[in-house]
């Protein structure tokens, strides 16, 4: 059976005013417990082209830096768990 991940993002920590770029923060857990999952696959895209990813730390922790303002798709994988994915609108500090 496979467990869908789910995710918390916080957008928070604008770099730069001038630059209007941000940082995409966040914790990746296992729904059915809420438990963290260490090490999954982060990744940022608009349509087709990847932006940035990154991978979650051991507490499922992760933030991704230098994210220019817009509209993204924002996907989360991990072995044994179904992709989750969704839009995130980096635009201000939240």
């Amino acid at each position: 059976m496979r467990i869908k991940v789910t995710f918390v993002l916080l957008l928070c920590a604008i770099s730069s005013l001038f630059a209007q770029t941000a940082t995409v923060n966040g914790k990746v857990l296992d729904k059915s417990n809420n438990s963290p999952i260490p090490f999954a696959t982060l990744v940022i895209k608009m349509g087709d082209k990847i932006i940035s990813g990154g991978i979650s730390d051991e507490k499922g922790e992760f933030s991704i830096d230098k994210i220019a303002f817009g509209n993204y798709e924002f996907e989360a994988q991990f072995i044994g768990y179904t992709s989750h994915s969704g839009k995130i609108d980096v635009n201000t500090k939240i």
